[in-house]
């Protein structure tokens, strides 16, 4: 009776390329399959909403986590730098010059 409240968060495009069964539906024959192939598909609807979640938590505990904890710094010292790349038996190319000036940036 209540299977038919529940609102289903999947976008349509995600249910139809996952081939997953409306949520309420899921529900309804997770409880009272009308056949085991039904049952089946609940089953897999559930379980995938059940890892999606899941994995939306983790990813959104990483976020806070990244967000939380401020970058160090690293301190250049151009002086060492210029050393290490004079000793180099060949010259860096233009990409790998712009790309270690964005680095010490």
């Amino acid at each position: 009776m209540w299977a038919n409240k529940v609102p289903d968060f999947l976008p349509p495009d995600v249910k139809e390329n996952c081939h997953l069964i409306e949520l309420p539906r899921a529900i309804a024959q997770a409880h009272y399959p009308d056949s085991v192939d039904l049952q089946d598909k609940a089953r897999v609807r559930l379980a995938f909403d059940e890892l999606f979640l899941l994995q939306l938590g983790v990813l959104s505990k990483k976020r806070d986590w990244q967000e939380s904890q401020p970058g160090t710094p690293i301190q250049i010292n151009q002086q060492l730098l210029d050393t290490f790349l004079q000793s180099l038996p060949f010259k860096l190319t233009t990409a790998q010059q712009k790309v270690l000036q964005e680095i010490t940036r």
